[in-house]
Order: structure tokens, then sequence, then C-alpha cells
């Protein structure tokens, strides 16, 4: 079940016993949920045929890994309505799902996301690589990523680039899907980022888009990119896109 304010978490997790770091970036001081399936710095990864829904944010998480396959999974954020109600002691609660992206490349390489459904409350797939100085001082990027035959219901955007892409991402693949949702093709970053978005690869897409069907912007809102939180230098790294 989803906390909905400090006050609902056990006595350990309260804000007294767990302060905000002070490094924390203003937009960031909330409570942060954590990513529902996560592989972290792994290789030879196999997600085969496993439903899994309702997680807290990302959904499936591939984090500075390689040799990935997500095969034959159905991922499911967004409930019908828009709407989830759990009972706890407290009572009745009905919460909206945000952040639910259904699967997340990030700074990972030779990835593989085929036949598969997606019903998300935010991005279907999101390639990935990091966000902001941490991103860029640990500069992994994704790379050599491939999305086929997949189908989406709800989904912010379809199939995505960034917008936390500070370590870069190279060579993106994806053809022969059926997206609908808001925006089925997005590429989305911000100055401050940094890093690179090269050599990305769309063929063979059904769209039902309620908004857009391709949007490129190197202006998307982020709180986590604004003057109180950088240095003049990082707020000038200026990401770059090409081919």
């Amino acid at each position: 079940t989803a906390a909905l304010d400090a006050t609902t978490l056990p006595a350990e997790f309260q804000p007294a016993a767990v302060p905000v770091p002070s490094s924390m970036p203003p937009g960031m001081t909330g409570l942060l949920r954590p990513v529902f399936v996560e592989f972290n710095t792994c290789h030879d990864v196999l997600i085969e045929g496993v439903t899994v829904q309702y997680g807290p944010f990302w959904m499936l998480h591939p984090l500075y890994s390689e040799n990935v396959v997500v095969r034959h999974v159905n991922v499911i954020s967004f409930p019908p309505g828009g709407t989830l109600t759990f009972t706890d002691a407290a009572g009745s609660h009905t919460v909206t799902p945000q952040n639910g992206d259904g699967c997340d490349p990030d700074s990972s390489r030779n990835v593989l996301i085929e036949d598969s459904f997606f019903n998300t409350s935010d991005d279907v797939v999101a390639v990935k690589s990091g966000l902001n100085e941490d991103g860029a001082r640990v500069g992994i990027p994704s790379e050599n990523v491939v999305i086929r035959r997949i189908r989406s219901g709800n989904g912010h955007g379809g199939v995505t680039v960034g917008s936390e892409m500070s370590g870069s991402v190279r060579n993106v693949f994806a053809f022969d899907n059926d997206l609908t949702g808001d925006t089925a093709l997005r590429i989305k970053t911000l100055p401050g980022r940094g890093g690179e978005i090269r050599n990305i690869h769309y063929d063979n897409i059904r769209i039902t888009a309620r908004n857009l069907a391709l949007e490129v912007t190197t202006n998307y809102p982020s709180p986590t990119v604004t003057a109180p939180n950088f240095t003049l230098e990082t707020r000038q790294k200026i990401p770059v896109m090409s081919d």
C-alpha cells in the first residue's frame, strides 16, 4: 500500500528518524518512492512471462546492466478509471498512480524489449542514463536498445528517451510497435542535463495518440534543474542531439 503522508510510515522511517539530506535538490524533498523491480549492475538478465502491476514508481528498472531481455511480460501501473482504492487500519483510501513507467533501461547496454503489453501511468518504455551530476559522474550511457512488437494501452509517452540522460543515450531502435496514449514517441531533455542523444531510430510504428505522434524537446520541465540546484557551470551543460 502507498503511504499518503509521512505520518503513515513506521516510526523508523519518520522524517525525524531519517532526515532528508541537506544536499537534496529543491523539488525532491518529499517522500521518495522506490522503483518496483530493479536489476542493479547485472549481466545476462531475462525477465519473461510475468505480470508486474501497481508498483510505487518505475516498474522495471535495469540499471548499470548488460545483456538484458524483457519478453512476454504484462506491466500494469494504470488501473481502470485511473485510480486505486485500498484499505488499511486508518480506513479506505483512493490514490491516483503516478510516475509508473513500464520499463526504464538506465545506463544499460544491449537491451531487448519485445512481445509485451504495457498499460502505464507514465511512459511505457523510457531509456535513461542518470540524473544531472550523478549521471555525469557515473558516465555510463544507455546504448544498443531494441524495442519491438510491444503494445500499449494508456501511456504518457510510448517509446521515450529521457529526460534523465546525463550519461548519454545512443543506438535506440524501436520498430513494429502498437502505441496508444498521450504522445507515442518522445525525446525529452533540458539544459543542465548534459550528455548526448544520438542515433535514435523509429520504424513501422502504429500510433493512436491523444496528443502528439512525435515530440522532440530540449525544454522539458523538471524540478531538479533550477537555479538554486546547480553551479553556473552545471546549468550551462546543454544536451547534444544528433543523427
